[in-house]
């Protein structure tokens, strides 16, 4: 079974050479390696074009003009022609039996399986965890989801799709999905086949300080991630109800798909920054996550209260402390995010 791993690089400097090295050293035979820069503008395309010169598997490098993270994605899966496929972000990296072991335990079924990634810091360096620490579901999802509006997932380079799946929904819309665009593949993909699982990390995921998904930074909040995480939600509504009737299944849209990745993000940024995602302002929004935290049959009640009293005493406070708080809750992991992951591989 042949086996793309499909690379996306922006500004990644030095970290693709770790991660093409890791492609290239797949104990797996059948395979092709091809790399996406999506316009780097910090020497990554020269560090590319070096290592594919030199290497001892083809390499096919792709310079693009920058289009975002969905466009890259796009044009990687659009020259490959492999069964299955493996994006990979160029400052993570694979370890050598990982395809190997991702086909042995393939079956026909799977529309994707995903894997556990360990952590590791900028010089790749190992830092004690993993990415999910607790069993990523597997399995038949489809009635989880279409209850839920959500499914749990490994980060993009955790995940591998049976090319028969992605040719029902690619290309992704490269306007909505210029970040998080794994969002939109393994969502649909719950709901196209069954989900495949390897309950070891064999891969590694870099926390270096420029990792896009974080919430926080310097001790202070990044707007633009907790609004794309706002919108990457409502985008992940209408995409299910979209590719539920395309595929004969019944989902009620909520418009609020994953309250756990919502409700709280909504309520910080209508706190610090306006009412842009709650027009009633802050004292709905709190409503709405303090809501989905008593509902949540999955938390303990110490953390239940923990969490409420965190987001009342941010709500009350002066604006300036009230980011310091918002802060301490992502790096304590009290909303699902990475700070606390990357808090820890940089202490």
């Amino acid at each position: 079974m042949k086996c793309s791993i499909l690379i996306n690089n922006f500004n990644y400097a030095p970290y693709p050479e770790a991660c093409l090295q890791s492609a290239v050293d797949q104990t797996h035979e059948d395979l092709e390696i091809i790399i996406v820069d999506d316009g780097s503008t910090d020497g990554s395309q020269d560090l590319i074009a070096a290592f594919a010169e030199k290497s001892a598997r083809p390499v096919q490098a792709v310079l693009k003009e920058n289009g975002g993270q969905a466009s890259a994605m796009n044009k990687g899966f659009e020259v490959s022609t492999g069964d299955l496929i493996l994006f990979l972000d160029a400052d993570d990296y694979l370890a050598p039996d990982c395809v190997a072991r991702v086909v042995a335990a393939w079956t026909d079924e799977m529309a994707k399986l995903h894997f556990d990634l360990a952590i590791v810091d900028k010089d790749g360096q190992s830092v004690d965890g993993r990415t999910w620490n607790a069993h990523l579901p597997h399995g038949d999802l489809r009635a989880h989801v279409l209850e839920t509006g959500t499914v749990e997932s490994a980060p993009t380079s955790g995940n591998v799709f049976s090319r028969r799946f992605l040719e029902t929904i690619m290309p992704i819309p490269e306007s909505d999905w210029r970040f998080n665009a794994d969002a939109y593949m393994f969502n649909q993909a719950a709901l196209a086949g069954h989900i495949g699982f390897i309950d070891q990390p064999i891969g590694f995921y870099r926390v270096h300080g420029r990792n896009g998904s974080a919430h926080t930074h310097d001790g202070k909040c990044v707007q633009r991630s907790i609004q794309r995480d706002i919108l990457r939600e409502r985008r992940t509504d209408d995409l299910l109800a979209g590719y539920a009737r395309r595929v004969g299944l019944n989902y009620q849209s909520s418009a609020l798909p994953n309250p756990f990745a919502h409700h709280p993000p909504v309520l910080f940024h209508t706190a610090l920054y306006g009412d842009e995602f709650s027009p009633g302002g802050t004292w709905p929004a709190y409503q709405a996550a303090t809501g989905w935290m008593l509902k949540d049959k999955h938390l303990p009640a110490f953390k239940k209260l923990v969490i409420g009293l965190w987001q009342s005493a941010a709500l009350i406070s002066p604006k300036g402390l009230r980011e310091k708080l918002f802060v301490w809750g992502y790096k304590n992991g009290f909303v699902v995010s990475k700070d606390k992951m990357i808090e820890r591989a940089q202490a």
